[in-house]
């Protein structure tokens, strides 16, 4: 037998086998009764334990309903003025009620599916829904990355309620509404979160990772290192939307302890140090913001974060690496990927509170939340167009002190945050000369900065390819504005930074031209470098320094290429190391994602750790440096010596990213 219902509000129709069915009186909601599913229906008010239950959406469009059906149906199955925790399906209930009830300034969409195929769905708060305005910053807030970690969820369901009911009606939340773009993600791991509230609520990691028993908030790419688990639908899904949308600010809200954490997540050694971001003093400035307007964070109590022995957080912010070392995470995505700035919110110990805490929670954060998002309007920002006054979409905005270039939007659009203070900032694109202006940052408004490019003619000026800049991201470096796709899969590269200086460029160590298929400038190969890769040798890489006899045609062809194309450059020669010639007490130069310059040192040792996996791109190098740096080693990682160095001088770095200086 079989029983079918149709939605109403979810323009689709469930059919499933009935076990057994009770009448009820009238029902509030969908929830979880002895670990089986009991769906409440309006009007008949049934009871139906269902086993493999599936969705079959409608192709009639002219079933939808009214606004006014939606909201008065979803006003009698669920009271929004309750503070509880929502399941799944009362969630997204509570989001259709705010859109259909405030369509003027709400929309609801989803952004793809989770691991058991909820969708991810998404309420876009702002003056006109569903589409950027040219020159409005973009903010999202995500919660949910844990599913255990419920209390985020209700938070941001909260704060979509007070900004809806108070549009019109309270002038500063009605002024950030109108002049900022709000996109809210109540749950990014709902699968997680349905574990959780069936297995129990007190139940300690019920839910903390997705279907598959994948952290979401490890699966990420990384800058430093490889990402160990498969993509998972919830993540790449994230990754879509942040790259099709020109997102300036984000927060990830999460429960476990009380503080806010900024990049990195993680450091090029791994070990749990400070790791800093060249835009260090602006999320400092970020965490702060929300921390001295939550009542209790910023007091830096132990015993507020958890334990009584736990770590004393100054001001209730600190970087997220000297917590705790860990890849993956969504925050350094944000930053690295795009020109986004993500800071993550740990709102409280209590990661599932009872529903009778959740009011108090949410007073705590409310104000935090409003002059956080309100910081979007600080910095500089402004539109790149060009003499006929249309936008550059893709042009590169670059602060003169700092390695992190923002992108122009597809209207020429660009945001910058920076704390108060001057800057040099330029704007440049392929095809165009590059503009440089000196604004003055302040900290009550944001600035106005517009660039006019000009082409570049045939007056004998060269093609202008743009600066780059370091990019720490797996899989190598990038170009801005980016040549290519900023997916996960993306081969960019580009070469050594410039610090930001628009000094010469003679003075850095490499070449300092674009590189890679979709560059507009090749470097050309060295002799050494096409011999290597024609022929068979396996000469160890001790007497490769010397010079070696060239006899076959290949090499005669390179010989010619040189003589046909000079160096670009005068610097020291380099030869890419490879594993099966690795010499220990070679001396090589090797560059670190994320790490402004290069490492100078001496290989040491040449193997596996134990935190990546044991592929080919995993090989690790573990060099000493010439001198000290301030997240080097003994030549320990993880507690464990592989090889002796001089204390700070130890450096563990991927094998490929290393060559022998010749």
């Amino acid at each position: 037998m079989s029983f079918r219902i149709e939605w109403l509000t979810f323009e689709a129709e469930q059919y499933m086998p009935i076990l057994n069915f009770c009448l009820v009186g009238v029902t509030r909601s969908l929830d979880m009764l002895s670990d089986k599913v009991i769906f409440s229906v309006l009007f008949i008010g049934i009871c139906i334990p269902v086993l493999n239950a599936r969705t079959l959406h409608k192709p009639d469009k002219k079933d939808k309903l009214s606004v006014k059906s939606d909201v008065e149906i979803v006003s009698k199955l669920l009271d929004v003025n309750e503070f509880k925790h929502h399941t799944y399906e009362e969630t997204l209930w509570f989001m259709k009620y705010f859109a259909s009830k405030y369509s003027d300034i709400a929309a609801l969409y989803d952004i793809g599916e989770s691991v058991q195929n909820r969708k991810l769905w998404i309420l876009e708060i702002s003056g006109n829904p569903g589409r950027h305005d040219p020159g409005e910053p973009e903010v999202k807030l995500v919660g949910g990355i844990h599913g255990e970690e419920a209390i985020s969820k209700e938070i941001l369901l909260q704060f979509i309620k007070l900004l809806c009911e108070k549009y019109d009606k309270d002038p500063e939340l009605t002024k950030l509404v109108d002049t900022t773009r709000i996109h809210i993600l109540p749950s990014l791991n709902p699968d997680g979160y349905a574990m959780a509230r069936t297995k129990g609520e007190t139940r300690r990691g019920i839910g903390h990772t997705n279907a598959h028993g994948i952290d979401l908030n490890r699966n990420f790419p990384d800058q430093f290192f490889p990402t160990i688990s498969p993509a998972q639908p919830e993540t790449e899904a994230v990754e879509k939307w942040i790259n099709s949308h020109p997102f300036v600010l984000s927060a990830s809200l999460h429960a476990g302890s009380l503080v806010v954490t900024y990049p990195y997540d993680d450091s090029p050694s791994g070990q749990s140090v400070y790791s800093a971001t060249p835009d260090d003093d602006v999320f400092r400035h970020l965490a702060k913001v929300y921390s001295v307007n939550h009542p209790t964070m910023h007091l830096a109590n132990p015993k507020l974060n958890c334990t009584a022995n736990g770590p004393h957080f100054i001001d209730g912010v600190t970087n997220g690496a000297k917590w705790f070392s860990e890849a993956g995470g969504m925050q350094d995505y944000n930053y690295v990927r795009s020109n986004c700035f993500e800071v993550t919110i740990q709102l409280g110990c209590d990661k599932f509170p009872n529903a009778s805490k959740i009011e108090t929670y949410w007073k705590d954060n409310k104000k935090s939340l409003i002059n956080f998002i309100e910081e979007v309007h600080t910095g500089v920002k402004g539109f790149v167009r060009d003499i006929n006054g249309q936008p550059v979409e893709g042009a590169s905005i670059t602060i003169s002190d700092r390695q992190h270039p923002v992108t122009t939007a597809t209207n020429g659009d660009y945001w910058r945050l920076l704390v108060p203070g001057s800057y040099e900032i330029a704007a440049t694109s392929t095809g165009y000369k590059p503009q440089r202006k000196v604004v003055e940052v302040h900290s009550d408004h944001v600035s106005v900065l517009d660039f006019n490019l000009k082409p570049v003619h045939d007056d004998g000026d060269e093609p202008y390819t743009g600066l780059f800049y370091d990019d720490p991201r797996e899989g190598g470096k990038r170009t801005w504005p980016a040549a290519g796709s900023r997916s996960r899969d993306s081969d960019g590269t580009v070469p050594e930074d410039t610090k930001g200086d628009f000094s010469d460029a003679s003075s850095n160590e490499y070449d300092d031209r674009p590189r890679g298929e979709n560059s507009a400038v090749k470097r050309p190969a060295s002799p050494e470098e096409e011999e290597d890769a024609s022929s068979e040798r396996k000469d160890h890489l001790a007497s490769a320094t010397g010079s070696t006899q060239t006899t076959n045609k290949k090499s005669e062809e390179a010989k010619q290429h040189e003589s046909a194309t000079p160096n670009p450059s005068p610097r020291k020669q380099t030869t890419p190391l490879k594993q099966k010639n690795a010499a220990i007490g070679t001396k090589v130069v090797c560059h670190v994602r994320g790490k402004a310059g290069s490492l100078k040192g001496v290989l040491k040792w040449v193997g596996y750790l134990p935190t990546l996996p044991k592929t080919k791109d995993n090989i690790v190098a573990g060099i000493e440096l010439i001198k000290q740096d301030k997240l080097g080693t003994d030549g320990s990682f993880m507690g464990k010596r592989y090889f002796t160095a001089t204390s700070k001088r130890g450096y563990f770095v991927r094998y490929k990213d290393c060559k022998k200086v010749k």
